[in-house]
């Protein structure tokens, strides 16, 4: 990237990283560089536009080039800074989790939104495939007197939630439950008494592999995005085991995906355990969100 003995200023050093990320194949480089390096620096994307003629040191350029040349390789570039914000919430993330979306922090506005319009003696709310935490986490900072069990089948995937949540002092009223679905929580809660369900499960189809950007093939855990042949194993068998857990009226919450929103209503109807199935887009306008109340 530079000549042995030559300091790029901050500019220049953009203006490069911008270049090999356009030749890579990379959707948004000059968003992807501009973040790199607001993290080299230790400073706001906004005040890189002031610190275009600085010089960058040696060690600088040295962190600079390793973190340009993972992101080329398309390492994702949360995994590469060791962060992502979610609803506001700083939270660390690696290759044990999948990366939080946007999709999916709105997928909890509209949940808290329903949740404040209905009224529990205790709510309790279960996360199923909490991942980084990034859910259970947004949602304890909210609801501070509220029952929250965060559950994943990855050890692993927990252990750096719970890092998570003890970053953001939430950690002792989450309870972390490794496991399968809602079945994990047996012995934990009784069962008809969560107050709502929320779920941002694996939803790639079989056929939707070939399509996915390097970023998600390669690097983030195939656990957390695979959903089987028609990307639908674990949320229908979700909706089987939900209405055993939730209280009557409880409220169930779903992000799935692009294609799969009124399959999922079908589904709900043929169980006959739910009501007021409804589907949310997202703002791409994209049907994204199913919520139901159960009967």
């Amino acid at each position: 990237m530079s000549k042995q003995g030559c300091k790029l200023t901050v500019g220049h050093a953009l203006k490069e990283a911008v270049h090999r990320f356009q030749i890579a194949g990379i959707q948004k480089p000059e968003v992807d560089a501009r973040w790199l390096m607001a993290h080299l620096l230790g400073c706001s994307v906004t005040e890189i536009l002031f610190l275009q003629q600085e010089p960058l040191s040696e060690e600088m350029l040295k962190t600079w080039e390793e973190m340009v040349e993972q992101r080329c390789l398309r390492r994702p570039l949360a995994y590469i800074v060791g962060s992502w914000d979610f609803m506001g919430l700083r939270l660390k993330v690696d290759e044990r989790v999948m990366i939080p979306r946007q999709e999916t922090e709105e997928l909890v506005e509209h949940f808290i939104a329903k949740l404040c319009s209905k009224r529990f003696e205790q709510l309790s709310i279960a996360d199923v495939g909490t991942g980084s935490g990034a859910i259970a986490i947004a949602l304890a900072v909210y609801f501070t007197n509220a029952l929250i069990f965060a559950i994943d089948i990855s050890d692993e995937a927990l252990q750096l939630a719970k890092e998570n949540a003890k970053a953001h002092g939430v950690d002792k009223r989450i309870t972390f439950v490794c496991g399968s679905l809602l079945e994990a929580l047996e012995g934990i809660v009784q069962r008809g008494s969560l107050s709502a369900v929320i779920a941002n499960l694996p939803y790639v189809a079989e056929h939707e592999v070939a399509m996915l950007p390097p970023e998600v093939l390669n690097y983030e855990p195939k656990s957390s995005w695979y959903g089987g042949i028609d990307g639908l194993c674990y949320i229908r068998e979700l909706l089987n085991q939900a209405h055993d857990w939730l209280c009557a009226g409880g409220l169930l919450a779903l992000e799935v995906g692009h294609n799969h929103a009124d399959h999922v209503l079908k589904l709900l109807e043929a169980l006959g355990r739910y009501k007021q199935a409804e589907v949310l887009k997202d703002s791409a306008g994209i049907k994204r969100f199913v919520f139901a109340q159960r009967r």
